[in-house]
């Protein structure tokens, strides 16, 4: 499904929506990148989310040279309270998601674009991306993730699946997102979770094959205690799933996760082994990407030695 640059397209509006927090190390560098997009008929709206660097200033000062900018501040913490906002503020029908220590790749706009153009049954679309280290200056690995095809994400939604799309590459009909009720505020995972109520509500959404943006790899993007609350929250997500399909009572996070606690310690023993192995090759690959190969030796032969289906599985994924 490789897409033909065609130009930029006149008369295709997008309102490129950024939620900011304590950002400013990274802010300049990443609306600098929507502005030097191909696509120029754009609004990009920054809202700041209580700050307490500069970051603010910085937004303010890029908005009083381009009249493209507004900046907005959202009272109430949390990602998903400012992206929502954001949207709801957005002038026009589709929104680009953006967030403020990534890169936009000069193209990405005019490319996810086009495709739109010659598929206006979609509701969503993303990217494939680059991880790039700390400082921005090298790429660290590829991102390859969401279905590219309308038979991939058929067989998605058929099974039940979680569908993973690379969230800060997507762009989404404002009057879409504003239906399902935007981002839900969840801890982590607020994009995964649009992603599969937007499915089952039997909206289309598609990934291009093309590298549009880079995604920063830094050292406290994520934290174990993060992970496993993370893992624990795509658990309670194919659960919803499953209720929702049914037509009964979706449980709160806080429920499901009382549930998880009052299980049999063999259980809790056996998650956490499952859980600890897919850490371990999520740091096998970070130490690849950052060419220490001790330590990919280390962490991959322990994932395989604490979960050998997930790791056999994740490696053939990235071998095909």
């Amino acid at each position: 499904m490789e897409e033909e640059v065609k130009g930029p397209v006149s008369g295709f509006p997008v309102s490129v929506v950024m939620p900011v927090y304590n950002a400013e190390k990274y802010l300049p560098r990443a609306i600098e990148s929507v502005l030097e997009q191909t696509h120029g008929d754009f609004e990009l709206v920054i809202v700041d989310n209580m700050s307490e660097d500069s970051s603010l200033e910085i937004a303010t000062d890029y908005a009083r040279r381009d009249p493209r900018i507004r900046t907005l501040t959202c009272r109430e913490r949390g990602f998903s309270r400012a992206l929502n906002l954001g949207v709801r503020e957005a002038r026009h029908p589709w929104i680009a998601r953006m967030d403020a220590d990534d890169v936009s790749l000069p193209q990405r706009l005019e490319v996810q674009i086009n495709f739109l153009k010659e598929n206006p049954g979609l509701s969503a679309l993303g990217s494939y991306g680059y991880y790039m280290d700390e400082a921005g200056r090298r790429k660290l690995g590829r991102i390859k993730v969401g279905p590219t095809s309308l038979e991939e994400y058929r067989e998605i939604v058929r099974k039940g699946k979680l569908l993973f799309m690379l969230n800060v590459s997507m762009m989404i009909k404002r009057e879409v997102f504003l239906a399902l009720g935007g981002y839900r505020n969840l801890p982590v995972l607020e994009d995964l979770d649009f992603n599969c109520r937007m499915a089952q509500e039997g909206h289309l959404a598609l990934v291009l094959p093309e590298y549009l943006v880079m995604v920063r790899k830094t050292s406290s993007s994520e934290t174990s205690r993060k992970f496993f609350l993370a893992q624990n929250i795509m658990r309670w997500l194919k659960y919803s799933m499953e209720a929702r399909r049914k037509g009964d009572r979706e449980p709160t996070l806080e429920e499901f996760l009382e549930g998880l606690k009052r299980q049999p310690l063999v259980k809790k023993i056996n998650r956490y082994r499952e859980d600890l192995g897919a850490l371990y090759f999520k740091r096998a690959g970070l130490a690849l990407s950052y060419r220490k190969p001790a330590k990919f030796m280390f962490s991959l032969a322990l994932s395989l030695m604490l979960s050998p289906d997930y790791a056999v599985k994740k490696l053939r994924s990235i071998l095909r």
